[in-house]
């Protein structure tokens, strides 16, 4: 049995084929999740100061949903242009719109709103000379504590939900194929 490599020429038609930036865009996003939200965060909490840790993460965050966000609406784009009707009867229509409802609220809601409640903490912790998590924290840190609590929940959730919708769309495309793009 002989095996030839592929020319020059048809790597550069199967990148700028449908299939070809499908898959591309789908591996992009599920690593890059996979990466920043279970190794590259992890570490970077274990190891940097808390608000030094904040900080970083207040830097990253946006372009990583805005890089989930773009991926999962081209995704949407491309099955479109394949020539599926996106409806509610389309089970591949509904984790693609998923996962771009969940990218999108993190990149333009949640996000900043996290965000902005962080750096909240951050100055009442510097005015007060305390740390968010002190013994009896004063009644604006408390409130804080408790709107921060609130939403990075709801963030994590997001991302939890977009982690699974990506991880079980690769798995089905490697199970069935992209057989439909």
């Amino acid at each position: 049995m002989s095996t030839t490599s592929p020319s020059a020429s048809a790597i550069v038609r199967a990148v700028f084929s449908v299939k070809g930036q499908y898959g591309l865009i789908l591996g992009t996003v599920l690593g890059s999740t996979i990466w920043h939200s279970f190794l590259a965060g992890p570490l970077a909490y274990s190891h940097l100061p808390r608000q030094q840790f904040g900080n970083l993460q207040s830097k990253l965050f946006p372009p990583f949903f805005a890089l989930q966000s773009a991926g999962s609406l081209a995704l949407l784009g491309l099955y479109k242009r394949a020539g599926h009707v996106l409806s509610r009867h389309d089970s591949t229509s509904w984790v693609l719109g998923g996962m771009s409802v969940a990218a999108l609220l993190n990149l333009l809601l949640v996000g900043p709103w996290t965000t902005a409640i962080m750096f909240r903490r951050h100055r009442v912790e510097r005015l007060e000379n305390t740390t968010y998590s002190a013994p009896d924290p004063s009644s604006k840190m408390k409130s804080l504590n408790r709107r921060f609590a609130i939403a990075h929940s709801v963030s994590s959730l997001l991302n939890l939900g977009f982690v699974f919708a990506v991880v079980g769309h690769a798995a089905w495309i490697a199970q069935n194929g992209l057989t439909m793009v």
